[in-house]
């Protein structure tokens, strides 16, 4: 593994709270709307986690692995 140099240091420092954001403002309205999923669907377990999944995971922090491309930034999550 190579070392960090200070400069994948700093990017990761000043793009996380960036990407972040938008990251943390798009999983809190899935959130809501996996909620709203699971009441308009009659309790539909399923449906409601289809869209928990793809709002909650995901890549929240940007890694150095991340800026070198060892690892994938997953801004949606999984979805099965």
């Amino acid at each position: 593994m190579a070392p960090i140099n200070w400069l994948q240091g700093a990017a990761c420092f000043l793009l996380t709270p960036v990407y972040g954001a938008f990251k943390l403002a798009y999983a809190g309205a899935g959130a809501i709307a996996g909620g709203l999923t699971w009441v308009f669907t009659g309790g539909d377990q399923r449906a409601a986690q289809k869209v928990w999944d793809a709002s909650l995971k995901g890549t929240y922090i940007i890694t150095p692995d991340h800026l070198r491309g060892r690892k994938q930034i997953n801004f949606i999550g999984p979805t099965r």
